[in-house]
């Protein structure tokens, strides 16, 4: 049996966006492993919050959310690496 896929949400913290949307973050995780991996580096993250996982694709508004989705695989080392220390 696959196992199911988890995806780890983040909300990016004074974004500025243009448009005055929330800048969400989702990384489609396909385990536990990767998800709490993802999950450490957002929590060390200054720049996110309201870090939390879904089993289910979640689903936001684009009237109100600017949303990027990335692959666990398309993460540097396969790691959540906060923005400032890169």
């Amino acid at each position: 049996m696959e196992e199911q896929k988890i995806y780890v949400t983040s909300t990016w913290l004074n974004s500025g966006h243009p448009q005055g949307l929330i800048a969400k973050t989702v990384v489609v995780c396909d385990n536990w492993e990767q998800a709490r991996k993802v999950m450490d580096g957002m929590d060390m993250d200054a720049s996110c919050g309201y870090v939390n996982h879904h089993y289910k694709m979640p689903y936001y508004s684009p009237n109100k959310y600017s949303v990027s989705v990335k692959q666990y695989s398309d993460l540097p080392n396969g790691r959540w690496i906060p923005w400032i220390r890169k």
